[in-house]
């Protein structure tokens, strides 16, 4: 698939919803810090992005959005998509300081190669099993989802400071298992995390 004409104008970037695009993609080639990715319902393009300072490299190609940040930048970004397809968030190296407002979408899969701290996702009710993923130790995470929809937790490392709902644990060893909601219904999130974890939050809002 040919890359998509994208919009470029004063750190501005916007991508056309194709009426052949049925999905979207949202990648970090070299992680992300600082952002912040809102779903907005009622956006018409595919995705807006505003940067300040330096401007990341940004390519289109179908519903796949890759957004490739200057090493060591210290810029803030600030990146809608279309809430009229569901999404996948992917993540190549760390996350730091990211805010997810995803709530007003639909998502299939989130997933941060590396390490994350102070990230904030908030999540949609999802029609399935959606696999939330990092690949590394995390630190001050907070994952909110709708009330009644189940979570399963499993880390591969330590853990200390961590609260899956009303289940609260000051340091245990790893791995770990844990379990919240009902486990006979078809949609629920599958929240991994490859390492340690500190002061991990997971919770309805």
């Amino acid at each position: 698939m040919s890359e998509t004409s994208v919009t470029h104008r004063r750190g501005e970037y916007a991508g056309p919803l194709s009426p052949g695009i049925t999905s979207g993609r949202l990648v970090f080639e070299r992680g992300t810090a600082n952002d912040v990715v809102v779903i907005d319902p009622d956006l018409t393009d595919l995705f807006i992005a505003r940067f300040d300072g330096a401007v990341p490299r940004v390519q289109v190609t179908g519903g796949v959005v890759r957004i490739r940040h200057a090493r060591g930048r210290r810029n803030r970004g600030w990146i809608a998509l279309s809430g009229r397809v569901p999404w996948a968030l992917e993540v190549h190296g760390g996350a730091a300081r990211l805010r997810a407002e995803l709530a007003q979408g639909e998502i299939t899969e989130l997933e941060v190669s590396g390490g994350a701290s102070h990230v904030d996702l908030d999540l949609p009710t999802p029609g399935r099993r959606v696999p939330v993923r990092f690949g590394g130790g995390i630190s001050q995470v907070s994952v909110l989802r709708p009330r009644d929809v189940p979570v399963r937790l499993s880390m591969g490392g330590g853990a200390a400071r961590i609260a899956l709902d009303d289940q609260r644990f000051g340091a245990v060893g790893g791995p770990l298992e844990l379990q919240s909601g009902r486990t006979d219904v078809d949609g629920g999130y599958d929240v991994h995390v490859g390492g340690g974890a500190h002061a991990l939050t997971i919770a309805t809002r």
